[in-house]
């Protein structure tokens, strides 16, 4: 590559002009910080800064943003801002390489639009009509220009007739030394940032895809470091903006809020909701919120058409503080840049202000910088950039990102353009007076591949980072930033606490996803969830008063529960909600009206929180059968019980509804299932370890089954919707020979002369060992022998109805005594693994559940991501 003459050798070459003009920034900064003798006015200059200075001299007024450049030609023209700013950016790209910018604009909009901007008084304006030789700035000067060939169509308006051109090249070819090649960008970050500390932070570069994902990590790496740098902060980093915007564009979606999409927000501005309304929609539940600010906070929002941007300012912005006066003051500077401050809000104008704010780089604002962020390392855009004024130069990547070469415009001379960038990109790589090359391994599976500016400075493809340097270095030098325990401190805690049904479901289907649930503290919730809460809060109500449900009738309360509650998965679903809400509460009073009476003996405060209905009738008893705390030690589980009396268990359930098969199924841990629910053991084993004797039995009670024969036939009998599971006190080897014979010669009556021999080769094989069963071929044979013409269905039928950990039979699940201490031996040993992984770590284990299907799927860096191409 060609070898470039550094700052100092530049000014060494200039010291003696009057003038020096170069289109670089940081290269006219960097000489005018080296004049090392007395001068009056300017030095070095670049020509938009000269034309800045210059621009009231031929305007007759200062030059304007871009904001209210922007503004003016949308309510001239009647297009959107959005659109506006699209087409002002192609104008100004065209400008630089000609001036016959009407040429290139291939709709009337465009041109529309371009006629606009050219009559504004704009820093391209005050470039195309600026003369060098009319003003007095360069009369009698000796001036020096630096990288002519660099200059775009408008700089070079600024160069005088009579002036001395500086080459920044020198004879001489520059080789890159050596090159780092490490991993990831985050790896490299790390091992770039462990070279700088605070002390030496302001004698360091980094020169990088400042728009990419390396730049993040490398941001994130100087915090943790506590290393400052200079940001670039705009005014969408700004806070007060923020929550200004975010609160009025929520308000334009009012009726559909849930409190969750606010409840931070309200927090910002002096509002506390509590948690439990998290899934409640915002509009409906406001009157019961006790806290008046956040009440006047919602009425805000539901009437926000109403108000003028300027009035919505005033009223969350609502303190007389400094800091919130200051937050009001950005505020109106906003809405006077966009000319918003009275007009009302509407969501085409919250549109162009959200747009505004992410994309349009001068407003007003962006000069706040906070000063820790003025100093410390400069982070440097690789395609922007050619002399940097530091004396160590970090460079990252180098890779694609890198070639900033643009393609299809038809008013740029290609080849021109190609040497124009290619001399750029190997100035650049020469800054500092130390520097360090870092690059990627491997891109997207790949080898990485050096920019195409490579293949241009020498001429021929350079496919590897090899091919650009005399030595390629691998390995890092940064100190592991693993997490560990001493960096996060995990609840080891809840790491032993007893498995819950959904606890152990989640860590047999992942334990990753277990780690998330449970020891991370992750919280989820939803609306399936919040209507289960209310719908069994009915239920203990039901069970404790019936005579009040009885008085009232279901329809009050059906009515009390689908005002606050219908429509929350979507507002177009709230007639179907309300319709399943009634049958619900209809099924859960049919059921219960087959309970026994049961003891009002317990406060439900000391158990388990509020209940709504208890509230609103006053009411302070309820039944220590309801809602039971059960948990077992030795089998490591833990339990809530909606309902128990006589060894039996009733859980209610507002999902869709399970056959016997399917809850079957779901406790097998063998099989590649997307759901595990082993609640039907787990309660058994709760219930046999707490009340060894009698006869145990789990209920299932689906409210929403048979739906339309319940709301249609008042006669409908409940029991067609429970489904029962029984732990018998038999062992397998016993159920074999008794109870499995009756269920398999109900089908195949031909077994009954041969169950004897039949039984015994089941049990020698071994009575829970169902697999050898299908496997074993001398079984099929010796009933081959005695006239079993349907062997081979016979045994598959046995072993469709004894495998997993539940039989099946025709009106219920059985659980022997055997299969359900072999589930408990099973707990204990996923309790013990669990228990050990907490001080190591928590694999994925996506062979049981399909990742897509996961809640914590976009936090899990162990997920497989989505195929090019996919449905996903």
């Amino acid at each position: 590559m060609r070898l470039v003459k550094n700052i100092d050798e530049l000014y060494s070459e200039v010291r003696n002009h009057d003038v020096v003009i170069c289109n670089d920034a940081p290269l006219a900064t960097a000489l005018n910080n080296r004049v090392d003798k007395p001068r009056l006015g300017t030095f070095a200059v670049t020509p938009r800064h000269l034309a800045s200075k210059e621009a009231v001299g031929i305007l007759g007024e200062g030059i304007w943003n871009d904001l209210r450049i922007i503004s003016r030609i949308s309510g001239e023209t009647g297009y959107e801002m959005k659109f506006v700013h699209g087409e002002i950016e192609n104008i100004r790209t065209i400008r630089r390489y000609t001036k016959d910018v009407e040429k290139h604009l291939h709709s009337r909009s465009s041109r529309r639009i371009y006629r606009s901007f050219s009559e504004l008084p704009t820093i391209e304006k005050v470039m195309d009509e600026y003369d060098p030789e009319m003003t007095g700035l360069f009369s009698n000067k000796k001036v020096a220009v630096i990288g002519l060939d660099f200059f775009d169509d408008l700089d070079k308006h600024f160069v005088p007739k009579a002036h001395d051109e500086i080459s920044i090249f020198k004879r001489g070819t520059f080789t890159i030394d050596k090159i780092y090649e490490l991993g990831n960008d985050r790896q490299i970050a790390d091992n770039a940032v462990d070279m700088i500390s605070a002390e030496n932070a302001s004698d360091v570069a980094v020169v990088m895809d400042v728009s990419g994902p390396i730049a993040d990590a490398v941001r994130s790496s100087l915090y943790r470091k506590g290393i400052p740098f200079k940001n670039a902060l705009s005014v969408k980093d700004l806070s007060q903006i923020r929550d200004y915007l975010e609160f009025i564009t929520l308000a334009l979606s009012f009726d559909t809020l849930r409190v969750r999409h606010v409840r931070e927000l309200f927090s910002l501005f002096r509002g506390m909701i509590p948690h439990r309304y998290d899934e409640y929609f915002l509009s409906v539940n406001m009157n019961y919120m006790t806290n008046e600010r956040s009440r006047q906070l919602g009425e805000i929002m539901k009437n926000i058409r109403e108000r003028t941007f300027k009035d919505v300012c005033d009223l969350i912005f609502d303190e007389d503080s400094f800091i919130r006066k200051r937050y009001r003051q950005q505020v109106y500077l906003l809405l006077e840049d966009l000319g918003l401050e009275d007009k009302l809000v509407t969501d085409a104008l919250v549109n162009s202000m959200t747009y505004a704010v992410n994309n349009i780089s001068d407003l007003r604002h962006n000069e706040e910088i906070p000063e820790e962020e003025k100093q410390g390392v400069l982070l440097i855009d690789c395609n922007r950039s050619v002399y940097i004024d530091r004396p160590f130069v970090i460079y990252l990547g180098m890779g694609y990102e890198w070639s900033g070469i643009d393609t299809g415009r038809d008013y740029i001379d290609w080849e021109d353009e190609k040497d124009k960038n290619t001399n750029k990109f190997q100035a650049l790589l020469q800054q500092g007076s130390f520097r360090m090359y870092i690059v990627n391994s491997m891109r997207s599976g790949k080898p990485a591949r050096p920019c195409l500016l490579f293949d241009h400075a020498y001429g021929e493809p350079k496919k590897t980072f090899r091919s650009v340097c005399d030595q390629i270095m691998k390995g890092s030098w940064s100190r592991s930033t693993e997490i560990t325990k001493e960096k996060i401190a995990i609840d080891t805690k809840a790491a032993s606490k007893l498995f819950t049904k959904t606890s152990l479901s989640n860590y047999i289907a992942c334990p990753l996803q277990f780690m998330f649930s449970e020891l991370a503290g992750v919280f989820t919730d939803d609306e399936n969830r919040l209507f289960g809460t209310v719908i069994h809060e009915f239920a203990e109500f039901c069970a404790c008063y019936p005579e009040i449900v009885e008085k009232n009738g279901i329809d009050m309360y059906s009515d009390m529960i689908a005002e606050r509650f219908a429509g929350l998965a979507c507002p177009e679903l709230k007639e179907i909600d309300k319709s399943d809400i009634r049958v619900a509460l209809k099924n859960l009073r049919s059921f219960l009206s087959l309970v026994p009476k049961i003891p009002l003996d317990t406060i439900p405060e000391d158990r388990h929180g509020r209940n709504m209905f208890f509230e609103y009738h006053s009411l302070n008893r309820s039944s220590s059968q309801i809602e039971t705390i059960s948990e077992s030690k030795n089998s490591r589980l833990y339990g809530i019980i909606d309902l128990v009396f006589d060894g039996k268990i009733f859980d209610y359930k507002t999902g869709r509804p399970k056959s016997l098969k399917d809850i079957k199924n779901d406790m097998d841990e063998t099989a590649k299932n997307d759901f595990f629910d082993f609640q039907p053991l787990v309660y058994l084993a709760l219930l046999d370890d707490n009340v060894p004797e009698g006869d145990k039995e789990f209920n299932t009670v689906f409210l929403l089954d048979n739906a339309s024969e319940a709301a249609s036939d008042p006669a409908f009998d409940i029991r067609h919707n429970i489904r029962r599971t029984t732990l018998v006190n038999t062992t397998a080897e016993e159920f074999i020979r008794t109870e499995l014979k009756d269920i398999i010669t109900e089908k195949y009556p031909e077994m009954a002369a041969v169950w004897s021999f039949f039984s015994d080769m089941l049990i020698r094989i071994g009575p829970v060992n169902t697999e050898g069963w299908d496997a074993d071929e001398d079984l099929e044979t010796a009933l081959r022998s005695r006239k079993i013409t349907k062997a081979r269905k016979i045994i598959r039928y046995a072993v469709e109805v004894m495998s997993g950990r539940a039989i099946f039979s025709d009106d219920q699940l059985i659980i022997t005594k055997d299969m359900l201490d072999d589930f408990r031996s099973f707990i204990k040993d996923k309790h013990k693994e669990m228990t050990e992984r907490r001080n190591t770590s928590f694999p994925a284990a996506a062979t049981k559940r399909r990742c897509e299907y996961c809640q914590f799927r976009s936090i899990c860096m162990a997920a497989p991501e989505e195929e090019e191409g996919s449905d996903e």
